[in-house]
């Protein structure tokens, strides 16, 4: 596999994991709306949506090395 091809795949896979990330932040929040009484709960994040987020940043950084490393 040359480098162009590693980089989209690194890519593809960072943006998936931003996207589970979001979606376990987002799944952490609940709002309720009764008239003018505005209720909202958080629950605190585990670590695993960090995890998340950590894979998605290096999978992208690395996915735009080796496609700029694959032009030369």
């Amino acid at each position: 596999m040359n480098n162009k091809t590693i980089g989209i795949v690194l890519i593809v896979v960072g943006v998936v994991f931003g996207i589970l990330a979001f979606r376990t932040h987002d799944a952490n929040t609940a709002e309720v709306k009764i008239g003018k009484l505005e209720l909202s709960a958080e629950k605190k994040s585990d670590s695993t949506e960090y995890i998340y987020w950590g894979l998605a940043g290096a999978a992208l950084v690395g996915g735009i090395v080796a496609l700029v490393a694959g032009k030369k």
